[in-house]
C-alpha cells in the first residue's frame, strides 16, 4: 500500500484537490426538475413500471438502475448528486492515471467546465459519458485481443443518452470493418472472440432500445409529430425556416460553452483535414448526429453540448495507438493548440457558472418546499394546472404532502409526458376542484411564474386573485437558470 501511494502521490494530490473543489460546488447546487424526475421515478416505481415509463422519458434505464437502490432505501435527495460526483471523480482518476498525455494536459482537461461543474454537480445520466469514453479509450489499444471489454464500454456509452448513439455507431462500424479485413490474419481464437463480441453488442443494444419503443410519438415533449422521416421532410423541404431556427441559435448562442465547442470544432476541422482525414470524417459524423438530435428531437442544453468535448478527447487519446503517414502538422502541436484554447474558454465558463451557483439560486424548489413543510398542514394537497415537472422539482423535499394535476385528474410525484400534461388551464377549474374535494381547507394552488406566462394562464390566475378565490401566501426568489420560481396560493371556495 505504501509503495502504491508513493508511486501515485502526485495523482492522489491532484484527485484530492479536484474532489474537494467539485464537492464544494455540489453543495452549493440546488437540484432542479430534471434531477428530481429521475430520482422520483426510481423511488416510486418498481422495475416493471420503470421499464414501461421509459416510453415517456426517452432515456435509457442504466441511470435509473444505479440510483434506484438509494432512492428506495430512503437515502437523502442529495445522494443523487453524490452518485454523479463519485462517477465523475472516478473518470477524473482514470484520466490522470491512464491517459497517454503529459501531466499538464490531463490536469487541464479535468478542470474544464464539464468535469469541474456540469457532470459532477448536476445529477443526470450525462455523468456516465466521461466514464464510458475513458474506458473505451483505455480498452481501445487491446480491442483486437480483448474485444469484449471494449464492446462493453461502448455498450455503456450507448446507454447514456441518445446524442451519443452516433459515436456508438461509428466506432462499432470502424471496429468490425477493421476486424473483417483482418479475419484471415487473425487467429481462430481472435475471430471467435470478435464474433462473440458482435453477438453480445447486438443483444445489449436491442435490450437497451426496447423500453424506448414508441417514445417519439408517446412523449409529447420531443419534436416529433409523426415519424422521423416525415419530420425531416417537413423541416428540410417544406419548412426550411424551421431548420434555420433550430440550428442557428446553436451556432450563435451567447453562452461561453457554445462558443468553446464551436471554436474548438473549427480548429479540429482545419487540422484534421490536413492530418487525419478518416478521424476527421468520423468526428464530423458524430457531431452531425448530435446536430440532428438537437434539431429534430431534443433541444440543446449546457450538459448535452459539453459531450462534444469528450468526442474530441477520445480521438486525441486513441490516436496514440494508430499508425499514420507522416503528418504535415505534428499531433503534439494539434493537442497543445486544442487544449490551450479549450482550457482558457472553459475556465471562463466554469467561473461564470460556479459564481452563479454560489451567489444565486439554480432553482428555488427547496425554498417553496421549506415553506410548505413548515407552514402548511400535514396532508395538504398542492393543486397545479402547470406542467407537472415544475412541481416534481419540489416533491423530493416535501413530507406528507400530495400533488394533484388538474388537467390529468391525478395525483403525481413525477411528470408523465402525455397529452394531459400540455392541456391549457380551464378557467372554471375551481368548480371542478370543489366537486372533487368539497370545500376542504387544505387545498393550495401552486405554479411556476415562467410556465404560467408561457401557457397564457396568467389572466385566469389574476382574475381569481382579484375575486379573492386565490390568496397569495408565498413567492420564491428569482433563479438564474432553471426558471423554477413559484407562487403558492390558498384556495378559497366561498
Amino acid at each position: 500500500m505504501k509503495k502504491w501511494i508513493k508511486e501515485n502521490i502526485s495523482n492522489i494530490c491532484l484527485i484530492s484537490v479536484y474532489s474537494i473543489i467539485t464537492l464544494v460546488i455540489l453543495l452549493f447546487h440546488e437540484p432542479w426538475r430534471d434531477e428530481a424526475q429521475s430520482w422520483l421515478i426510481a423511488r416510486d416505481l418498481n422495475i416493471t413500471e420503470l421499464i414501461a415509463q421509459m416510453k415517456y422519458e426517452g432515456h435509457f434505464l442504466i441511470w435509473y438502475f444505479i440510483i434506484m437502490p438509494f432512492a428506495k432505501l430512503g437515502f437523502p435527495y442529495i445522494t443523487n448528486n453524490i452518485i454523479s460526483w463519485l462517477i465523475t471523480v472516478i473518470s477524473a482518476w482514470l484520466i490522470l492515471k491512464k491517459a497517454p498525455f503529459k501531466k499538464w494536459k490531463k490536469v487541464l482537461f479535468i478542470f474544464t467546465a464539464p468535469m469541474i461543474y456540469f457532470f459532477p454537480a448536476i445529477a443526470r445520466c450525462y455523468c456516465l459519458i466521461p466514464l464510458a469514453i475513458t474506458l473505451m479509450a483505455i480498452f481501445y489499444k487491446d480491442r483486437k485481443t480483448k474485444p469484449i471489454r471494449y464492446i462493453l464500454s461502448i455498450a455503456l456509452l450507448a446507454n447514456t443518452h441518445v446524442i451519443m448513439l452516433g459515436m456508438v455507431g461509428i466506432l462499432l462500424l470502424e471496429f468490425y470493418i477493421e476486424q473483417f479485413k483482418a479475419r484471415k490474419t487473425n487467429t481462430k481464437e481472435e475471430n471467435k472472440r470478435i464474433i462473440q463480441s458482435f453477438v453480445l453488442i447486438v443483444i445489449l443494444l436491442l435490450l437497451s432500445a426496447m423500453p424506448l419503443m414508441g417514445c417519439l410519438t408517446t412523449n409529447k415533449d420531443v419534436g416529433i409529430e409523426s415519424t422521423i422521416l416525415n419530420r425531416i421532410f417537413d423541416i428540410t423541404i417544406m419548412q426550411p425556416n424551421i431548420m434555420i431556427q433550430h440550428i442557428f441559435p446553436i451556432l450563435t448562442n451567447n453562452s461561453h460553452n457554445m462558443r468553446t465547442i464551436f471554436i474548438l470544432i473549427g480548429i479540429i476541422i482545419i487540422l484534421e483535414i490536413i492530418n487525419h482525414k478518416i478521424d476527421f470524417l468520423e468526428m464530423l459524423l458524430i457531431i452531425l448526429w448530435q446536430y440532428i438530435i438537437y434539431a429534430f428531437i431534443y433541444s440543446t442544453s449546457y450538459q448535452r453540448a459539453q459531450t462534444a468535448l469528450f468526442v474530441v478527447f477520445f480521438f486525441m487519446w486513441v490516436r496514440k495507438y494508430k499508425t499514420y503517414k507522416k503528418a504535415k502538422i505534428t499531433d503534439d502541436k494539434i493537442e497543445n493548440t486544442i487544449l490551450i484554447i479549450l482550457t482558457i474558454l472553459s475556465i471562463i465558463e466554469s467561473i461564470m457558472f460556479v459564481r452563479y451557483e454560489i451567489l444565486f439560486n439554480f432553482s428555488t424548489s427547496y425554498q417553496v418546499a421549506y415553506f410548505i413543510n413548515s407552514k402548511l398542514e400535514k396532508g395538504s394537497i398542492m393543486i397545479t394546472g402547470d406542467q407537472p415537472e415544475f412541481c416534481s422539482a419540489i416533491v423530493p423535499y416535501t413530507k406528507d404532502i400530495k400533488f394533484y394535476l388538474i388537467q390529468g385528474d391525478r395525483y403525481f410525484t413525477f411528470a408523465t409526458w402525455d397529452d394531459a400534461t400540455y392541456e391549457q388551464l380551464d378557467e372554471n377549474f375551481l368548480e371542478k376542484l370543489k366537486q372533487k374535494f368539497g370545500t376542504s381547507e387544505n387545498l393550495y394552488y401552486i405554479f411556476s411564474r415562467k410556465k404560467v406566462n408561457e401557457l397564457n394562464d396568467e389572466k385566469i390566475v389574476e382574475k381569481l386573485v382579484k375575486d379573492n378565490k386565490l390568496q397569495k401566501l408565498f413567492e420564491t426568489e428569482e433563479c438564474f437558470y432553471s426558471a423554477e420560481e413559484y407562487i403558492v396560493y390558498k384556495i378559497n371556495f366561498d
